[in-house]
């Protein structure tokens, strides 16, 4: 899912790219599709909301990193299924730094944006 993201970004970044969307696309969805697969638990959800609700809100701020992280860990309900520290911070912090980067990229176009 977050691979699919991260091609998300590249359609926004150069708008057109018809590909990086589609495939960006495919990969939310196979990842929201095996999801649905693993028995999940809400407060991983929620706290993954929460994260990325945290970054959009204060935009170019890392406060939603520390939530993403912890619901990337907590998401999936039984300890044996569940993602391991090294592999959840290797996946939502570059993710969600690189998510406040652009966001604050956007937040000061949107400042700097002059009215002719």
């Amino acid at each position: 899912m977050i691979g699919g993201a991260l091609v998300g970004y590249l359609e926004f970044l150069r708008p057109g790219t018809v590909i990086a969307g589609v495939a960006g696309m495919v990969l939310l969805m196979l990842g929201v599709a095996r999801l649905s697969d693993l028995p999940w638990n809400p407060v991983g959800a929620l706290l993954l909301a929460g994260g990325m609700a945290a970054l959009l809100l204060w935009r170019g701020s890392w406060w939603g990193i520390p939530l993403l992280l912890l619901g990337a860990r907590y998401l999936i309900a039984p300890e044996e299924l569940r993602v391991r520290w090294p592999v959840a911070a290797g996946l939502t912090i570059p993710f969600g730094l690189l998510t406040a980067y652009l966001l604050s990229i956007a937040e000061r176009a949107r400042l700097n944006k002059s009215i002719l």
